[in-house]
C-alpha cells in the first residue's frame, strides 16, 4: 500500500492513490462526506469514538483484495479485536462514485447497535440513501407491489433462519433493499425517531414481539398500513415506465 495517500477531515481519514480520480476529487469528497455525516448523526445520534478510515478504491476487485471479501461497490467493516476501528471501502473512479449515504450510515449505526436482523440495518442505510439504482425507494416498492414481486417486511425482518442464514439474504437485493428502505421511512413517518431508535437498540431476536410492543399494534397491521401508504403514492406514467425498465420489470 505504499502508493496510498491520506487526507484527514473532522470525522474521516481518507485513503486514495496518487494520480487517481479520487485524488482529483478529494476536496469535494471530503465536503460531501462530512455533510452526510452531520445529516446522519443528527437523525440517529451516536457516539463515534474515533475517525473512520475511508478507502477510495479503483474497482470492486480492489475492495475484495483489501478486505479479503467478495468484489463489491461498497463495504463497511470493523476489526474483530477492536470494534471501534471502523473502515469504509467504496469504488470511486471516472464511471462509478459509490461514496453515498449507505456505508456511512452503517458506520454510524454500528455504534448504536449491531442488529440480529440485517433487514433493518440495510433498510436504515437504504432509507438514508433514498434511492436504489437512482429510483426512489417508494417507487421501487410501488412497482414490486403491482407486479407480484413484493416481499413481506415482517418475514424479512423476523425470519432469522434456523441455520444462521437470514431469509433476507436468500432474496435479490434489488428487491429487498429498496422495500426495506421504504419501510424504514414509513416507520419514521408514523412514530417518533426516538421510538425507532429504541427498536434499533434492541439486542434480542424476538422482533415481532418488539415491534408490536413499541408500535402498539400487530405487525400485520403495521405492514398492511405500509402497503396502503405505498398504494396512495402518485407517480407520472413516464416515471413508472422508466423505473420499471430499469428494475427489469419491463423490457426496454
Amino acid at each position: 500500500m505504499t502508493n496510498w495517500l491520506t487526507t484527514e477531515s473532522e470525522h474521516y481519514i481518507f485513503h486514495y492513490k496518487e494520480e487517481s480520480f479520487a485524488q482529483q476529487s478529494i476536496e469535494n469528497i471530503i465536503k460531501l462526506q462530512e455533510h452526510r455525516f452531520t445529516e446522519i448523526i443528527n437523525k440517529f445520534p451516536a457516539i463515534i469514538p474515533r475517525k473512520t478510515d475511508y478507502w477510495l478504491c479503483d474497482s470492486r476487485e480492489e475492495i475484495a483484495i483489501l478486505t479479503d471479501d467478495i468484489p463489491t461497490n461498497g463495504l463497511m467493516c470493523w476489526d474483530d479485536d477492536d470494534t471501534d476501528a471502523v473502515s469504509i471501502y467504496v469504488v470511486y473512479n471516472e464511471t462509478m462514485q459509490c461514496n453515498g449515504y449507505h456505508e456511512e450510515t452503517h458506520a454510524i449505526s454500528h455504534f448504536i447497535n449491531e442488529l440480529s436482523s440485517s433487514a433493518l440495518s440495510e433498510g436504515l442505510a437504504c432509507f438514508m440513501e433514498g434511492k436504489w439504482w437512482g429510483i426512489d425507494n417508494n417507487l421501487c416498492t410501488y412497482l414490486y407491489l403491482h407486479n407480484d414481486k413484493f416481499i413481506s417486511v415482517e418475514r424479512m425482518i423476523c425470519d432469522l433462519g434456523n441455520d444462521g442464514n437470514e431469509y433476507f439474504f436468500t432474496l435479490g437485493c434489488e428487491i429487498t433493499y429498496p422495500i426495506m428502505g421504504s419501510f424504514i421511512g414509513y416507520l419514521l413517518s408514523i412514530r417518533s425517531a426516538e421510538i425507532f431508535l429504541k427498536l434499533y437498540s434492541y439486542t434480542g431476536n424476538e422482533w415481532k414481539q418488539e415491534f408490536e410492543s413499541l408500535y402498539e399494534c400487530s405487525f400485520e397491521k403495521i405492514e398492511s398500513d405500509f402497503i396502503q401508504h405505498i398504494n396512495l403514492q402518485y407517480y407520472e406514467k413516464e416515471d413508472i415506465t422508466k423505473a420499471a425498465v430499469k428494475l427489469g420489470i419491463l423490457k426496454d
